[in-house]
């Protein structure tokens, strides 16, 4: 079985293909605080180039659904889903923080935690979070849209691994004694494939959206045509 994965839920754009017996094919990963609208296509082109295979040969698709930047999430979604209905193949939906936990016990295997938390930039005042439990790697808390002193609220004394995007900012608002850090800026595309199969290829694709987007009218007046 040939899975796409796909992730444009952060500050960047990811793409691969990898096969259930072969592994990796071929993956593209590119930061980018924008533009993931105008380069998640080619990069999808782009890997099955490198595979040398036909869009008619990929049996899944698995998208990061978010939490994360709204427009980022929309446009993996549209894409993933656009694909599959298409390909007329399942597309699968995978929880950015669960893909952003994957990454990095693939890339920290020995380094085991009593807790782990997963924390994302939301670009406001706030931060997406979520608490895993280190041996089962259940969650262990909702997701949530939570101010610095909300994470710590919920951390606690317990000692925490950190993991994400946001982990800069959340060091320079607030004391952080027992939570060792690792910043994490993209879930790794192999890691959302991954997680579809744990998740048995049964998970839905709907958006986890955490808060309501925020609108603003915008700075400068509209123009005004002369008659």
């Amino acid at each position: 079985m040939i899975t796409l994965a796909i992730d444009s839920t952060m500050n960047g754009c990811s793409a691969g293909l990898y096969h259930d017996e072969k592994g990796c094919m071929a993956e593209k990963i590119m930061e980018m605080i924008r533009g993931q609208a105008e380069h998640l296509m080619p990069m999808i082109d782009a890997v099955l180039i490198e595979a040398d295979i036909n869009y008619s040969e990929i049996d899944l698709i698995a998208v990061t659904k978010g939490p994360g930047a709204f427009t980022g999430m929309r446009i993996g979604l549209a894409t993933a889903k656009s694909l599959a209905l298409a390909l007329e193949i399942p597309v699968v939906g995978v929880c950015t923080f669960r893909a952003v936990l994957q990454t990095y016990l693939n890339d920290e295997p020995s380094l085991g935690h009593e807790f782990y938390g997963v924390l994302l930039e939301t670009k406001r005042h706030d931060y997406y979070f979520q608490m895993f439990d280190g041996k089962t790697l259940q969650p262990c808390s909702d997701k949530l849209s939570v101010s610095a002193q909300g994470v710590m609220d919920l951390v606690d004394a317990r000692i925490c691994a950190v993991l994400g995007d946001a982990c800069n900012r959340f060091r320079s608002e607030i004391d952080t004694k027992n939570i060792s850090f690792y910043d994490i800026k993209l879930p790794h595309p192999s890691m959302v494939a991954d997680c579809a199969m744990l998740d048995n290829f049964k998970t839905g694709c709907e958006p986890v959206y955490l808060r309501a987007p925020e609108i603003g009218t915008p700075k400068n007046p509209p123009r005004k045509i002369k008659s």
